[in-house]
Parts: C-alpha cells; sequence; structure tokens
C-alpha cells in the first residue's frame, strides 16, 4: 500500500469516526429499521403488476449479494446488468402470463418439445415499458443494497 493510499484510508476512518462519534449505535440501527419500515410501507402502494415484478427483482438480488458480486463493484459490468435484465423479463412474463392464466403461444417450440428456455425477444418485440419498470426496480434495489453492504463493511 503506497502513502497515497494510507492516507486515503486515514481520512475515510476519521470521517466515518466523526461521524458516527456523536451518535449512539442503537440510534443508528434504529433510522435504519425505521427506513427500511417506511420503504416497505410505500412498496405496498405499487400497483399489482409491479409488485409482481419487485419480488422478482429482489429475489435475483438475493442471489447476488455476496462478496465479490458484480452488483457491489464500484462501476457494474453494463452487459451483466443487460443480461440480468433479460431474465427479469423472461420470468416477468412468464409470471405474468401465468396469473392471467393465457396460455402463451410459441411458434418457436414445436408441440411435445422438452421444456426449455428461450433467449429473449428482441427489443424491438418488448415491452418497452415493462423493460423500463424492471431496469427501475433493479438499479433502485441495486443502490440500496449497495448502500447497506458498504455501510457495514466500510467501503
Amino acid at each position: 500500500m503506497d502513502h497515497s493510499q494510507e492516507q486515503f484510508l486515514k481520512m475515510q476512518q476519521t470521517l466515518n469516526h466523526g461521524i458516527l462519534s456523536g451518535v449512539c449505535p442503537q440510534d443508528y440501527y434504529m433510522s435504519e429499521l425505521e427506513y427500511r419500515k417506511d420503504l416497505e410501507r410505500m412498496k405496498e402502494l405499487y400497483p399489482n403488476s409491479a409488485k409482481q415484478v419487485q419480488g422478482i427483482v429482489e429475489d435475483e438480488c438475493d442471489q447476488l449479494e455476496y462478496a465479490g458480486s458484480f452488483m457491489f463493484d464500484e462501476y457494474p459490468d453494463r452487459l451483466l446488468l443487460n443480461r440480468l435484465c433479460d431474465r427479469i423479463y423472461q420470468r416477468a412474463t412468464g409470471n405474468m402470463q401465468a396469473t392471467q392464466h393465457m396460455p402463451a403461444p410459441d411458434p418457436m417450440r414445436p408441440p411435445g418439445s422438452p421444456d426449455r428456455p428461450l433467449p429473449p425477444p428482441p427489443p424491438s418485440e418488448r415491452n418497452d415499458g415493462l423493460t423500463d419498470l424492471i431496469k427501475v426496480l433493479l438499479f433502485h434495489e441495486m443502490y440500496q443494497r449497495r448502500c447497506r453492504y458498504h455501510r457495514c463493511t466500510g467501503w
């Protein structure tokens, strides 16, 4: 570790101790709990379709929440984020079709073929509103988890 990195770490530690020195850890913990409760109350107001997508987003983020995950990179890889959005889109459209009890005709899969996932539809065939909603919910969820991760690990 060179001198500039040591200085940076010392400065961070000084700032962290200075900020939290006047705050009781219990107060900090309670404010974090209150924040989460408020966020959950607001999520209850989401429309039903957004609640379904939010559940899928949270599930995918749960699977990515481990040390070294690209979710916690300073600059997450855009290609991996797009693939994650594609996977969420597939799950969301499958869930919405199942919820509506409408069988989805699939011209690419002949009758009797083994059940296997298909690639996501090209962007021109997608519901752009749903894609945008997925991205907004995913990036917001990732932001929350990154903040919590960095508060717990100290960056």
